[in-house]
């Protein structure tokens, strides 16, 4: 550590004894030495395994600002990530990511990592998986969620990444601790999904209802409604040959789960919702849920099976309401397919897109008499709980499978849907290639 120091010009400085040169040249080194001590002791107990002041870049930027270890932070829905400095071993393995989006780039982007039976990782990797660290091309820690792991199995990350575009210089790392004092399971759920998502439901259920990742909206099994009162709904059951992992099977009738009432999904601008359906037949019973709260709801059309609508109904005692509904996209060809709805308030027809398998299918127009619908805020009715797959009366329930449910209060792009159905068909795994770190 050197110091040095620049005398301005024009300032003379008066003549001192050595000895007092002596006094301020030991008071001047005693905080450098002092400091030394400190990190070397925080080196010593595993604490320097970060930069304390690190290079982090947000959109567009770097700055410097202190940080944790965890391999990236949020604040709010601006990314932060952070260089880990951390001591890996030697090997690392590189994760392409060339195929996965169209050629504009997506940023903040959660991918899904899919490590299946003999995945190069596994040869590195500790039998519970926490030595593991993603890292971009440029040395940024990138923050993950740690959906399952199975040893020498099928395991599942989300690892958010900065940027990325249908290129083949386009990679991650994984990258493998070698301090023991490092390793765990470092999973930052909140910092994957904080790019504009207020719930993400992977599917998994246990005694008590379906968990959230944000932890916010966690799903159980008794509906709110200011009109229908509290309904009970009927458990759905894992399926277990979900999209990715396990997923929901809904059996129709009363069965749902409803997430409570929260104020953060209650008015916004915008909205998108995408999920993995599969039906094995389209309803002879019409009308049936995909999400419901209050007065907007995802569902499979009233008049046509085949069709999705997006429905506003602004006076429930008329029940008058509009709806932006996509064509005939529907099947009961017990296929997994990945539907999606975007909307961004404002004027014009084309703020309502519906994407099916990542392709963009626009809107079949309006359903009712109401003009220029989907404009301005959307309302899900406050004191309502957000129900997945029924009605809250419990009348309209889904008779399907359903996985990777998430619901967004921001749009999304074209590049962005068709990245995630690309990312998550057939739970792609990434091209694997071991190599020696620098």
């Amino acid at each position: 550590m050197s110091l040095s120091c620049t005398r301005k010009a024009g300032v003379r400085r008066p003549a001192r004894s050595a000895a007092s040169r002596s006094k301020s040249q030991y008071r001047l080194c005693l905080p450098l030495i002092l400091a030394s001590i400190i990190l070397a002791s925080c080196s010593g107990l595993g604490l320097g395994a970060w930069d304390i002041i690190s290079k982090n870049r947000t959109a567009g930027s770097t700055s410097g600002t202190e940080e944790d270890g965890s391999g990236g932070q949020e604040s709010s829905d601006t990314a932060v990530y952070t260089v880990d400095t951390r001591a890996v071993s030697a090997m690392r393995i590189r994760l392409a990511l060339n195929g996965i989006t169209s050629d504009t780039s997506v940023t903040d982007f959660p991918l899904l990592v899919h490590l299946r039976s003999g995945s190069a990782v596994y040869s590195y990797s500790t039998s519970d998986g926490g030595n593991l660290a993603f890292r971009d091309a440029d040395g940024y820690g990138l923050p993950y969620e740690r959906e399952s792991w199975t040893y020498m199995g099928d395991s599942y990350f989300w690892v958010k990444i900065r940027s990325f575009s249908d290129v083949s210089s386009d990679y991650i790392y994984v990258y493998f601790l070698s301090s023991p004092g490092d390793c765990g399971d470092h999973s930052n759920a909140a910092s994957v999904w904080s790019n504009g998502y207020a719930a993400v439901w992977h599917g998994t259920i246990n005694g008590s209802g379906i968990v959230d990742s944000l932890n916010r909206h966690n799903g159980n099994f008794t509906s709110e409604s200011q009109t229908s009162g509290t309904v009970p709904f009927t458990l759905p059951s894992n399926a277990s040959d979900g999209q990715i992992g396990a997923g929901i099977s809904f059996s129709g009738g009363s069965c749902g789960f409803a997430a409570p009432h929260a104020d953060d999904i209650d008015s916004h601008s915008a909205l998108a919702f995408d999920c993995w359906l599969r039906l094995s037949s389209l309803p002879s019973n019409k009308d049936r849920r995909i999400f419901h709260k209050g007065g907007e709801y995802l569902v499979i059309d009233n008049d046509d099976p085949s069709m999705l609508s997006l429905v506003t109904v602004y006076n429930k005692t008329s029940y008058t309401y509009s709806a932006k509904s996509a064509g005939a996209v529907l099947s009961g060809d017990s296929t997994w397919h990945h539907f999606a709805v975007s909307w961004q308030g404002g004027s014009g027809s084309d703020k309502c897109t519906f994407y099916m398998d990542g392709s963009p299918l626009g809107s079949s127009g309006e359903k009712s008499a109401i003009a220029d619908d989907m404009t301005g805020t959307y309302e899900l009715l406050a004191d309502d709980s957000l129900d997945i797959g029924n009605l809250p009366s419990g009348s309209k329930g889904l008779n399907g499978d359903m996985d990777e449910i998430r619901l967004s209060t921001v749009s999304r792009s074209d590049a962005w849907m068709m990245a995630s159905f690309k990312n998550q068909k057939d739970s792609s795994a990434l091209p694997e290639t071991a190599e020696a770190v620098p």
